[in-house]
């Protein structure tokens, strides 16, 4: 092992920060006085990723649509895929989806003497779609039960995490409104393709092609293939 730990600086995705100083004037990003110099081909990534999502125009500055996305302090992915529900009319949903996923490893909890039990309810709050939705029926559940501690340990699920997803989810509309996002749910709640729509518009870099025999898939930027994982937690493969 290491003697001293790679500071956190140089080891994760620096997107959200690069668009942060230069939403706040700092263009020479890479001539910063950080305290640990990230590598420069790790800024080099983070301005390429903020580029395809239109944070950035092609001379590096930073567009109307990257000044919106630096007033929420989240993945810079997650807040176009806010600002794109507008768009779509789903912000409520959205807002919803990028929420749970803060606390998205530590919602349920499973009793050791009631595993079974457990299960079932996390498998019954499963889905069609992917994760995100089967994320997003938790916390509609959850509204509907008027925010019932009863309805999280009937369910298995913690009470404090989904308090935290409130709270965090209270601070993103406010954001949100800042920003002059005009907040409005999904039309019609059958149809999810507005939300898949709007995810999309900030993940699109992690789309992939399905291959012959339906078995495997083809990363489009990495040109890598890949697998669909299965959980046996109950939740669909994401």
């Amino acid at each position: 092992m290491e003697a001293h730990t790679t500071p956190e600086i140089q080891r994760t995705n620096l997107a959200n920060v690069v668009l942060l100083l230069k939403s706040v004037g700092i263009d020479d990003l890479y001539n910063f006085d950080f305290l640990d110099p990230p590598p420069t081909d790790t800024l080099m990534r983070s301005f390429e990723l903020l580029y395809a999502l239109g944070s950035f125009n092609d001379r590096g500055e930073l567009t109307k649509l990257g000044r919106r996305q630096a007033e929420f302090p989240i993945d810079p992915a997650l807040s176009k895929a806010i600002l794109a529900s507008e768009t779509f009319g789903c912000t409520d949903e959205v807002l919803s989806i990028v929420s749970m996923l803060q606390e998205s490893s530590s919602i349920f909890f499973r009793p050791k003497e009631k595993k079974l039990h457990a299960d079932k309810a996390r498998a019954s709050f499963v889905r069609a779609g992917g994760d995100h939705f089967t994320l997003l029926n938790i916390w509609e559940q959850w509204v509907e039960s008027g925010y019932s501690f009863s309805f999280c340990m009937e369910n298995f699920v913690q009470p404090k995490v989904l308090n935290r997803v409130r709270d965090i989810r209270d601070q993103l509309a406010q954001l949100a409104e800042r920003a002059e996002v005009v907040l409005q749910s999904n039309k019609d709640s059958s149809d999810v393709t507005p939300i898949q729509k709007a995810l999309l518009s900030g993940f699109f870099m992690n789309t992939a092609t399905i291959q012959k025999g339906g078995e495997s898939y083809r990363a489009i930027k990495q040109a890598a293939t890949v697998h669909i994982r299965e959980y046996r937690s109950g939740l669909i493969p994401s």
